[in-house]
């Protein structure tokens, strides 16, 4: 399977849980969290579900080349292996390659999850032997419902997050779990609110102050880009 769709929405999550459900051992259709199988998913020991991320910036050949020869050997208790590879499209193109024999004839009881933020980067065989799975975005009201639910929050915040989260419920869920995440939003607004009122002087400080969070810089540029969009649209309106 190739599950793919924006960064957190949830691809990774629904990975874990088909993994986890297929080798339930007292459901059928669904975990259910309780048998041995079930816990050993959710304490990452389990010898059936395996998982493949990239090697500092890439996954490398060497990675498929154990994946490829681990494939080989039966499940241990489980009636499948199953094999989630994270951010496929950081393959190299010869661990790309290597991959293909295996996606073509793979094993009966075994199972290989290829999850992709980016389509477009994947090799055409690589998609051509797998079954496409799209991820979309999560309806606002179903994101915040889940909130409300799950965490306990307030209705306020539930809605901001919420609307911050853009579709991801993976990065709501961040948005709760840092909440330094929030603060630099306040931070970043707060600049954006000032900046037209500031002189070159204050603006180099401001801009001193930011490069504090510079290992941050994409997610500092996704919330100028949300709060001036609103903005846009609030004109509309």
């Amino acid at each position: 399977y190739i599950f793919t769709g924006k960064q957190g929405v949830g691809k990774a999550q629904a990975a874990f849980e088909f993994a986890k459900a297929t080798n339930c051992k007292s459901k059928e259709d669904d975990a259910c969290d309780q048998c041995l199988s079930c816990r050993k998913a959710n304490n990452e020991n389990h010898p059936d579900i395996k998982e493949v991320k990239p090697d500092e910036t890439s996954i490398k050949i060497d990675q498929i080349r154990e994946l490829q020869q681990e494939i080989m050997y039966k499940p241990y208790e489980s009636d499948k292996k199953i094999y989630i590879i994270h951010q496929a499209e950081d393959m190299t193109l010869s661990a790309a390659n290597c991959l293909l024999k295996t996606l073509e004839e793979p094993p009966s009881y075994a199972i290989i999850i290829l999850l992709t933020n980016n389509l477009n980067k994947l090799l055409s065989t690589t998609v051509s032997r797998c079954q496409l799975i799209r991820f979309r975005r999560i309806p606002y009201q179903l994101i915040k419902d889940s909130l409300v639910a799950e965490y306990d929050l307030s209705a306020a915040k539930s809605q901001l997050i919420a609307s911050l989260a853009d579709g991801r419920y993976d990065y709501a869920a961040n948005l709760i779990d840092d909440e330094t995440q929030l603060e630099i939003r306040e931070e970043i607004i707060e600049f954006l609110v000032e900046f037209p009122h500031i002189d070159r002087v204050e603006l180099f400080e401001e801009v001193q102050e930011l490069l504090e969070y510079k290992d941050k810089i994409n997610q500092i540029l996704e919330i100028m880009i949300t709060w001036y969009r609103d903005l846009l649209l609030l004109d509309l309106e």
